[in-house]
């Protein structure tokens, strides 16, 4: 999973309803998968890159969310 498949996957889940029960129901399994997001996205100690800010989200002027190209977060090893 690249960088970007990951960014738009984990502002996905933390905006959907129905993970959000999973965080009440199933906190350790959903915690273990935002934990997997988070390596793809800041990578590991060894290896550490600081999350883009708002996590890759844009807003336009009015402060709506606004569709976003995520593979501009890729980073090249």
């Amino acid at each position: 999973m690249t960088r970007g498949e990951a960014l738009e996957k984990r502002n996905k889940l933390v905006s959907d309803p129905v993970f959000f029960k999973r965080m009440t129901d199933d906190p350790q399994g959903a915690a273990a998968e935002l934990a997997e997001l988070a390596k793809a996205i800041v990578g590991t100690p060894e290896h550490w890159l600081r999350a883009p800010t708002a996590f890759g989200r844009e807003h336009d002027l009015q402060g709506t969310e606004i569709a976003v190209d995520y593979s501009k977060h890729d980073v090249k090893p």
